[in-house]
């Protein structure tokens, strides 16, 4: 062999072990199949890949060296990457294998080269398992939020700093019968009655400044209808992506609770997945003691990495490291050269100031060799973009921040548990509404803390969920608080499935104890005023009374049947039964003072003929009450009716007599004298004046 043919083989030889060197390095697995699909060469990671020693890996089947699965099924022989290759229709695909007791994910990519009859396939194998496991990580948490504020009884909004509505839950339509795309994209304000606009800006700039959670804001809320409804929230502040901040508000209304004190008394979640995967850019330099380095070479992948094209980079030995982001650079610098010097493997992950002006992560994995022909360290670089799977884990944690956010602020119990009541998670607040601490639940079955009548109509509940994956609403059921004492609560009820396909149970409970309690009370009270009404000889009725002077009977007391001689039922079955037998005369007189009394809201009487069902006519007299209700765009009328047709009798015997006694006083001879026992003069009868005595005047006291 001739010096120049010696020295063009020693230059050829120093090319292959250099790129024998970086093909090492890559993280993914590389290898070269033959065309009977037998291994001709590989790299140090599919060494680690398959778990054989290199010697007995050379020459060994690639099907058998790495079995292949989709969808849990081992793939055919002729539908291998590399035998679709050698036919042309392979395209990048994602195949699972076994190693050990781990299944990973392999995303295999590759090209042929050679004759048709000898073309050799050249596989790169990665491992994209951990970005899998990560992207379903976040699907189940973006599930999870979806399903808790789409149950949830309360109302989730997100407002940017200036007021906008971000985001608001899907059960705004159940509670003020606005959608969710009627309010998004606008100014809360015109929702919110005006005297309460001030107090809420005043909240949220507290919060957005000191970081605390405020609870128990109360305000009024317009509905579609435009009538106003009293809600109550907890506000906090959270960060969107870094410097963005944005508002959280959990709603609940409580009208029904200011109601009953007068009268008695809803992530945003928006989660991407980013699935991407860019090439890899493999960079050869030679590094020297003095902290200096000279790029030999990058790979054509690495314009797709740093945005800058190879001749571009290898022509100024600073342009990359120029782009990577100060702090970042800081903390590179000093350990980068020591573990270079020390020729150890090492990773760093940095921020990468783009062309296109973004903010990139990057992996760097280096190995470095002492070379004593140059004097330095040959030291190769592979470098990925990371960016998708930052951002993925920040989102995660974005996830989890929002998802706590709820779950700390509604005042809803969330309970979730596997199908055999176990309860896998209940939310912190637990301990506030029933005295318990999650740990002390969480791992034990719920039966023990349900009241046992109510245990049968929980387990239906649970196996028509599980049955027909529909939505249940409205369990109502007892529970054991830690004290003793039983609360009643209501729950909506839906599935979900965990990571490995497990489904469970998530129930969102809501303490309806004093509803219940004021449903008993009340109930009792009716009870106690139907007992006195059955045993009064009165007939009280509820009446809405309309401008256009028509009715609508609304109740009629027991008593009724005694007054009218018609049952309860039969007067409120026909609203003009009474008034037909009304002796016209009267209605003619008395109906023009009611209606106007009823207006004008003043209490009023009256006495009418009433034609009663046995023929007679008696006397009623008709006590009247009235209040408007703009609400109902009626009058509501209380009438008290009373039968006074004895007092009537009474009354018109009483003037008879006092007709006949007149008449005999006034043409008797005699005089009449009424006088007392201290003999003063009451009464003198009229013909003492015409029997020329005295005047009645002089006589009278």
């Amino acid at each position: 062999m001739n010096t120049d043919l010696a020295e063009l083989v020693n230059k050829l030889q120093a090319t292959l072990s250099k790129m024998e060197v970086a093909l090492g390095a890559i993280a993914d697995a590389v290898v070269f199949l033959d065309v009977n699909s037998q291994v001709q060469w590989c790299n140090r990671a599919f060494v680690q890949l398959v778990k054989r020693s290199h010697s007995t890996i050379i020459g060994s089947q690639f099907r058998e060296l790495l079995p292949l699965a989709q969808a849990g099924v081992l793939i055919e022989p002729d539908t291998y990457p590399d035998v679709q290759m050698r036919k042309g229709g392979y395209e990048v695909a994602e195949y699972e294998f076994i190693q050990g007791d781990r299944t990973l994910i392999l995303q295999i990519s590759g090209s042929c080269t050679g004759v048709a009859e000898d073309k050799v396939a050249v596989l790169t194998i990665r491992d994209i398992s951990d970005r899998k496991q990560t992207q379903i990580a976040l699907a189940d948490r973006e599930f999870k939020f979806r399903s808790i504020v789409e149950n949830t009884n309360d109302i989730l909004v997100i407002l940017t700093p200036e007021g906008v509505i971000r985001y608001i839950s899907p059960n705004i339509i159940n509670l003020t019968g606005y959608t969710a795309t009627e309010v998004e994209s606008q100014s809360f304000e015109p929702f919110v009655h005006p005297d309460d606009v001030h107090q809420l800006w005043q909240a949220f700039n507290q919060v957005a400044s000191t970081g605390e959670k405020l609870s128990g804001i109360e305000h009024r809320v317009r509905d579609k209808d435009g009538s106003w409804r009293w809600h109550c929230c907890n506000i906090s502040a959270f960060e969107d992506t870094p410097g963005n901040w944005l508002i959280a508000i959990v709603g609940w209304d409580i009208t029904a609770r200011k109601q009953t004190e007068d009268a008695l008394k809803t992530s945003q979640a928006r989660l991407n997945k980013i699935l991407s995967h860019t090439a890899a850019s493999i960079i050869y330099y030679r590094v020297y003691s003095n902290r200096e380095w000279h790029l030999d070479y990058y790979s054509p992948g690495s314009a797709l990495i740093f945005g800058y094209s190879t001749e571009e980079m290898i022509a100024d030995n600073q342009l990359v490291a120029s782009h990577i982001h100060p702090e970042d650079w800081a903390v590179m610098y000093q350990d980068c050269f020591d573990k270079i010097f020390a020729e150890q493997t090492f990773e760093h992950n940095y921020r990468y100031l783009h062309p296109d002006g973004n903010w990139r992560w990057i992996s760097a994995i280096f190995t470095s060799v002492w070379d004593q022909s140059i004097n330095g360290w040959l030291v190769t670089s592979i470098c990925t973009d990371i960016t998708d799977k930052k951002n993925t884990e920040i989102a995660l944690a974005e996830s989890e921040s929002k998802f706590r956010t709820i779950v700390e602020n509604v005042n809803d119990i969330i309970l979730i548990t596997d199908l055999e009541g176990v309860i896998r998670y209940i939310s912190p607040n637990l301990e506030t509404i029933m005295g318990y601490t999650p740990s002390e639940l969480e791992g034990q079955s719920f039966e023990p803390i349900v009241h046992p009548d109510d245990l049968p109509k929980t387990w239906d509940a649970f196996n028509q969920l599980a049955t027909t994956g529909e939505r249940f609403s409205g369990l109502e059921n007892r529970a054991r608080h830690k004290d003793g004492s039983w609360k009643w609560f209501s729950s909506n009820l839906s599935v979900i499935r965990d990571t490995n396909g497990n489904l469970l149970f998530v129930s969102v409970a809501r303490d309806i104890t004093e509803r219940k309690q004021a449903e008993e009370a009340l109930k009792a009270s009716e009870a106690r005023l139907n007992a006195i009404l059955s045993s009064t000889v009165a007939s009280i009725q509820h009446v809405h009374v309309y401008a256009n002077r028509d009715w609508n009977l609304q109740y009629c007391s027991p008593g009724s049947e005694l007054v009218y001689g018609y049952t309860a039922e039969e007067i409120l079955a026909d609203s003009h039964l009474i008034v037909s037998r009304i002796h016209p005369e009267d209605w003619e007189t008395v109906v023009p003072k009611i209606f106007d009394s009823i207006f004008s809201e003043r209490p009023s009487e009256h006495e009418y003929r009433y034609l009663h069902p046995n023929g007679n006519w008696y006397w009623i007299c008709y006590n009247i009450t009235s209040v408007q209700d703009e609400a109902a765009d009626c009058w509501r009328v209380t009438i008290i009716a009373t039968d006074i047709t004895d007092k009537k009798r009474t009354e018109l015997a009483l003037a008879e007599s006092e007709l006949k006694f007149r008449s005999i006083v006034e043409n008797a001879s005699d005089i009449l004298c009424i006088i007392n026992l201290e003999g003063i003069i009451h009464y003198v009868s009229p013909n003492v004046v015409s029997l020329n005595l005295f005047e009645i005047s002089t006589v009278k006291p």
